[in-house]
């Protein structure tokens, strides 16, 4: 990216790999043009916790990384809901919102729990990983 690029190639907080020197410059927003995204833990009864995703209005962005923990349980994606039972969103999906947005952590019984893990096959070789529980034996849609 350049200084003069209007286009975030990394959302705030984001974890990479650093294989080289790296510049990196802001990219600002106009507040009118922005919605928040607010991504709960989902951990408990009275959970609290959450971390704050801003983005511009009807622009296609990644959600950021899903960052949270519970113990014996694993994440599967992003909830609008929390009456839901199945994930609105993958982890680092793309998204084009035009309102403020929150999202709760999705967790399975990590011991009833698989995986299947989609490969970009690139030279960044970016991944998606989708989880589904072993007691939901229906067929299921990849992303």
């Amino acid at each position: 990216m350049s200084e003069d690029s209007e286009q975030v190639k990394y959302a705030d907080e984001t974890s990479i790999a650093i294989k080289n020197d790296l510049d990196l410059y802001a990219v600002w927003q106009s507040e009118e043009n922005t919605v928040k995204i607010i991504f709960w833990a989902n951990t408990s009864e009275d959970d609290s916790e959450n971390v704050i995703q801003y983005v511009e209005k009807n622009t296609s962005v990644n959600l950021r990384a899903n960052s949270f923990t519970k113990e014996n349980y694993t994440f599967a994606g992003w909830l609008t809901d929390t009456e839901h039972t199945n994930a609105d969103y993958v982890d680092k999906a793309t998204v084009s919102i035009s309102s403020d947005l929150n999202l709760y952590a999705l967790w399975m019984d990590a011991s009833k729990t698989g995986t299947v893990i989609l490969h970009s096959n690139t030279e960044e070789d970016e991944t998606i990983t989708l989880y589904f529980s072993y007691t939901d034996f229906n067929v299921h849609t990849l992303a």
